[in-house]
């Protein structure tokens, strides 16, 4: 508009003056050529006036993206940051109460030893299960012989006056595939050990027929049988009180290759005997296991001692799977024997 208007005027102009001298002519000349000037100067302002608003407004766009970009990384950094938290607290959470429960499962009032049936069994898939009225057993028909013999004894049960002298070792008829014999054993050099003993089960005279049966003796050397086998099986009698009962597991170490005796049925010959022994009385529930070379021995019974955990692996036997399985895993992996030798 300012340079139309400007053109009107100079127009204007020239033609009020037309008929002025040659020197009029001359200066109209100078006023085109500088409002052409003039033209030209405001057209190149207004130019640079453009590039110039173009890039301030550009540079102004991109400072409010950047910033808005950074409010947004911040934001995405506190919800993952968020998460991040929730997911820590959830697994701390998790691992809380997986804790709490099973320490309540270990703790439970409900968790009566003597309501629960057959806690002292042990399990094996190729061990026939025996039940006789006072004790139970695992036979190994390859070994003519029980991989496990399992009971509960009480102190009633230790005070009794059931006399041995007429017992007979005897075939066990429960046993599908017949048990060993009595002269399976004979001029053998070993003798008809007991893995239930004799001595536990004299409260009655029934029940102490019961541990002469075939299937609850195994071929042991003399020196041991009646040497650190024996004392260990007083050990346990002297553990127990009027108030407790605990869980007993005998055995040999079953495996292929062991030395045979027997004519008419093929007794292994085990080189190493266990004895697992549970009490479950509060406070001092506690386990203890021995591990014993068939042979005779002078060493203390704490020499002896090895976690339940290295015999399942040496026997391949599930021993107490119906306790919780915290107080399972936590007594069978222990070797500490103090609170049983306390005295020492």
């Amino acid at each position: 508009m300012i340079e139309e208007n400007f053109l009107k005027k100079m127009a204007q102009k020239k033609n009020s003056k037309s008929s002025n001298s040659t020197g009029g002519i001359q200066m109209n000349k100078w006023l085109w050529i500088i409002a052409i000037g003039a033209v030209l100067f405001f057209a190149y302002q207004e130019g640079m006036l453009n590039q110039d608003s173009t890039p301030v407004n550009d540079e102004k766009q991109v400072r409010e993206d950047d910033t808005k970009d950074k409010k947004n990384d911040k934001k995405r950094k506190k919800k993952k940051d968020s998460r991040e938290e929730d997911e820590t607290d959830d697994s701390s959470n998790t691992e809380e109460v997986s804790e709490e429960e099973n320490e309540a499962e270990y703790d439970s009032k409900d968790f009566n030893a003597d309501k629960i049936k057959d806690l002292e069994l042990p399990t094996h898939p190729d061990y026939e299960l025996v039940r006789h009225t006072h004790y139970s057993l695992g036979y190994a028909e390859a070994h003519e012989q029980a991989a496990w013999v399992a009971y509960r004894l009480t102190y009633d049960e230790t005070t009794g006056d059931a006399d041995r002298k007429d017992d007979k070792f005897k075939p066990d008829d429960e046993v599908s595939t017949g048990s060993a014999l009595p002269n399976d054993y004979s001029s053998s050099g070993y003798d008809r050990g007991h893995l239930a003993p004799a001595a536990d089960f004299v409260f009655s005279e029934s029940a102490l027929a019961e541990t002469f049966f075939m299937s609850n003796m195994s071929p042991q050397a003399p020196d041991f049988n009646r040497g650190i086998w024996k004392h260990l099986e007083e050990q346990v009698r002297a553990w127990i009180r009027k108030d407790k009962t605990l869980y007993i597991v005998s055995g040999g170490v079953l495996k292929k290759g062991l030395k045979k005796i027997g004519k008419g049925n093929k007794v292994s010959v085990p080189d190493y005997y266990y004895k697992i022994i549970l009490d479950l009385k509060a406070p001092e529930v506690k386990a203890i296991a021995f591990l014993m070379r068939n042979e005779g021995s002078q060493e203390p019974l704490e020499n002896f001692v090895v976690s339940i955990d290295e015999i399942e692996e040496k026997t391949g036997i599930d021993f107490f799977p119906k306790l919780p399985d915290a107080l399972e895993k936590q007594l069978e992996a222990s070797t500490n024997y103090t609170k049983w030798f306390k005295s020492k």
